[in-house]
């Protein structure tokens, strides 16, 4: 698989304390990354299978010097074919097509100043957030340099997902990472900043590109403005305010007595003309939209072992979403799916069934009080 290749605008800054190393992540290949890590998490049941590859960069400082700084700004992703479980555990089929990707993406073959395998990442569905045995073992192989790195990914069903990067701590990789966050693209814009700017305009650029991000994430809209009808004394005062004119006694004697019912019949006949009005608002507030702003295009087609379950990116719903939920019942098991715009974007995820009757329903909100909702089972 050839990596993507996208412009470098805005980067996560990561550093940890003791650590003279820091890391630029590229906002940009964020969404990317992690739609093929939740393909992968939604593949299988209950745990999802995991997936991995080569972080691709530069790195900034000599290999013998005390800091550096490592640009992740592409990724490649390395299949496996999954022999051992859902883990990313190479087998000797699988070492193959990895070693490749690394002798694509060493620095002789490419220049001092191309992009190179900067390090090792792995989605985890494990337990705890550590490198493994074979992690280690892969890391010590294929990038031996000091500045290299390792990245864990761990996805979540019904919350962001968390991450951690590993460095080299006098040349052993810690099995923990000392710091971890949240791997979101809009989470991590408020320690990003760009990718080359003044020393000093570096922190206003930084909340500047940090803002635009957010203020391109669709908001939920106030409700409209509520009319206020005067009570049936207030008068306008001198300076433009209500008053309540003060009843005399002669009308809260005399005057009362005669004006009461042709009072109460106005106000019933108002209240009447009011109430036939508000109907026909909400009747006309609630008139059927055309039925095709409601379609998703949710299907599901075999392919292989796996059941591909696909929705059109294109659709009036699926644009307008904030976000989704894919919902799977697999025989007496449910699994949720949270999704975001780029798992939206992408139009469909991979899944494979533990049994012979499946239901998937697929919801989008486009707001705090709007969802549109499909269903589709397997078999038809």
């Amino acid at each position: 698989m050839a990596a993507s290749t996208q412009p470098l605008s805005v980067v996560y800054v990561w550093e940890a304390p003791g650590n003279p190393l820091a890391v630029h992540f590229d906002l940009a290949i964020v969404d990317n990354l992690l739609a093929e890590i939740m393909r992968g998490f939604a593949a299988v049941p209950k745990r999802g299978a995991e997936v991995g590859g080569l972080l691709i960069g530069t790195i900034e400082g000599h290999e013998d010097g005390p800091g550096g700084v490592v640009r992740v700004e592409d990724f490649e992703l390395v299949q496996c074919v999954y022999a051992r479980g859902p883990s990313y555990l190479l087998t000797s089929e699988d070492r193959e097509p990895f070693e490749a990707a690394c002798a694509r993406w060493r620095p002789e073959s490419r220049g001092p100043a191309a992009k190179q395998a900067v390090g090792y990442f792995r989605s985890h569905t494990r337990d705890g957030l550590a490198l493994g045995v074979e992690d280690l073992e892969l890391l010590d192989r294929y990038f031996p340099d000091p500045r290299h790195l390792g990245l864990l990914i761990r996805p979540f069903a019904s919350q962001p997902a968390e991450a951690g990067f590993f460095f080299r701590e006098n040349g052993v990789f810690p099995t923990e990472s000392p710091r971890v966050f949240t791997f979101s693209r809009l989470d991590m814009a408020d320690r990003s900043a760009p990718a080359s700017s003044s020393e000093g305009a570096e922190e206003l650029d930084s909340k500047a590109s940090a803002e635009a991000i957010r203020a391109a994430a669709p908001r939920v809209g106030k409700g409209a403005p509520r009319t206020f009808i005067p009570l049936l004394d207030e008068t306008p005062d001198q300076d433009g305010g209500k008053s309540v004119a003060p009843a005399t006694e002669k009308q809260r004697t005399g005057w009362s007595r005669w004006l009461w019912i042709p009072l109460a019949i106005a106000l019933l006949a108002a209240g009447a003309v009011a109430g036939f009005e508000a109907s026909q608002t909400i009747r006309a507030s609630m008139a059927p939209r055309d039925l095709g702003e409601f379609s998703l295009a949710l299907r599901v087609i075999p392919i292989g072992d796996n059941l591909a379950v696909r929705w059109d990116p294109d659709a009036r719903a699926v644009r307008n979403a904030q976000s989704g939920l894919l919902v799977i019942e697999d025989g007496g098991y449910s699994k949720p799916v949270d999704l975001d715009s780029a798992h939206l974007q992408s139009g469909s995820i991979l899944y494979r069934s533990s049994s012979s009757s499946v239901r998937f329903r697929l919801t989008m909100y486009e707001g705090a009080r709007v969802s549109v909702t499909e269903t589709v089972d397997w078999p038809h």
